[in-house]
């Protein structure tokens, strides 16, 4: 049982190792603090500490407490605050953030239209952050239709990575799409994409979406294509994905099979994709 008081004093302490035990209290207990208020102020004042890491764990601390925040609004922008940290690791965990307090924002609209700007970041961390959280929120979209547009409109953007987060993103929305014959359009042509990091989110994508897809031959006939990819990583991602898919799969011996192969590839991490899906 965590004590309140003494989380506050450790907030304040000069020995940053009390801070992170700070920062990890708050991210497992702010449910139970009696002071909500209190441990929310406490929270602020980690997210502003000179050491990027202590920032980071109060970002994640921060995704955790969101649903009992005494103030929702508020505490999206201190996510949004942490999103423009100087420091890349910070700024992704807080994009990824996002996607979890999502549900509890009281402007959907208004959050649908940050996470897309965060898909524009210009470090990676920040677009991976920002997939995560935009995969996360579409199920609690207000107009799914409009927000599958904008999705449709990042797997045509001229960047490889924000095609790579499109994919991603459309992947863990694609139970909650409006039109899932379009999206599996979006996902197939994703995995034809000459960009080997795109190929990367479609592949993981379909091992996400496999479930859903109304044409799962087609589907299984992407991924088999994607265990051939002269990208050892799109071939270890793909490993993986036909883990997840395995159970749907149409043919489950021609499935079997491409596992076997896989975990005879000459690329060590394509064998552990391998292993990590049998």
């Amino acid at each position: 049982m965590f004590n309140q008081a003494e989380i506050h004093g450790n907030v304040s302490s000069k020995d940053p190792e009390d801070r992170i035990e700070a920062a990890c209290a708050l991210y497992s207990a702010f449910a139970d603090l009696p002071d909500k208020t209190l441990g929310w102020q406490d929270l602020l004042k980690l997210t502003q500490d000179l050491k990027s890491g202590l920032r980071r764990f109060a970002a994640n601390a921060l995704r955790s407490a969101f649903a009992d925040l005494p103030d929702k609004t508020l505490g999206w922008q201190d996510l949004l605050r942490l999103t423009q940290d100087a420091d890349s690791d910070v700024r992704g965990a807080a994009a990824h953030a996002l996607g979890s307090a999502f549900a509890h924002m009281p402007d959907k609209t208004l959050g649908w239209q940050d996470l897309l700007r965060l898909t524009l970041d210009s470090d990676i961390n920040v677009q991976w952050g920002a997939a995560e959280a935009l995969g996360s929120a579409f199920a609690h979209l207000p107009d799914k239709t409009l927000g599958w547009q904008d999705l449709h409109k990042l797997t045509l953007d001229p960047d490889e990575v924000v095609r790579m987060v499109a994919a991603r993103a459309l992947g863990s929305a694609f139970a909650h799409l409006p039109d899932k014959i379009l999206g599996a359009k979006d996902l197939h042509k994703l995995t034809l994409d000459p960009d080997e990091v795109v190929r990367w989110g479609a592949a993981e994508a379909l091992g996400s979406a496999f479930a859903d897809l109304l044409d799962k031959t087609l589907g299984w006939q992407d991924l088999h294509k994607l265990t051939l990819d002269p990208d050892e990583v799109v071939r270890m991602v793909a490993a993986r994905a036909l883990g997840s898919a395995f159970a749907h799969l149409p043919d489950k011996i021609l499935g079997a099979k491409d596992l076997h192969k896989l975990t005879l590839d000459p690329d060590e991490a394509v064998q552990w994709g391998a292993a990590e899906a049998l």
